[in-house]
């Protein structure tokens, strides 16, 4: 890599700046290769003193991010109109929501995924019962099922 990064300088491949954070990162590499154990025993003893202190963070984070996902599809079950948060999920509008948080890899990604995008209409909030009862009722919630019974 120092080669190639000074021979990338010399030819002009690569700026002075970039060569120099190539040259770093590859130190940093190195370092890492050498002290790896030490490293991560101290990276350990970080994350068992702070637990409490990184739960808290990313719990906080997390309830943020939900309020602000709400707050872009209307705050309610686009079914039902339930409105109580705890109840209240992000719904895939044509399905695929296991396979798109397994490529993304939670849902509070997909969530902010969805607010980067603008909220786009691939997504809809339902409450969890309209969700489950979509998915278990072939695409359709109990609650239009039973509606348009009723109407027939």
């Amino acid at each position: 890599m120092k080669l190639n990064s000074k021979l990338a300088i010399y030819t002009g491949v690569m700026t002075d700046d970039e060569a120099e954070r190539a040259l770093r990162a590859e130190r940093q590499r190195e370092y890492y290769l050498r002290n790896r154990d030490r490293i991560q025993v101290q990276r350990r003893g970080n994350y068992d003193r702070r637990r409490e202190e990184i739960r808290i963070r990313r719990a906080t984070y997390h309830r943020r991010l939900k309020r602000e996902l709400l707050a872009g599809y209307g705050q309610r079950c686009a079914c039902c109109g339930e409105e109580e948060e705890r109840f209240l999920s992000l719904d895939h509008v044509n399905g695929g929501g296991a396979a798109h948080r397994r490529q993304i890899g939670s849902a509070p990604m997909v969530w902010l995924d969805a607010i980067k995008r603008g909220f786009p209409a691939d997504y809809q909030i339902l409450c969890f019962n309209c969700n489950l009862g979509r998915h278990l009722n072939g695409g359709i919630c109990p609650h239009q099922d039973s509606m348009s019974a009723s109407a027939a």
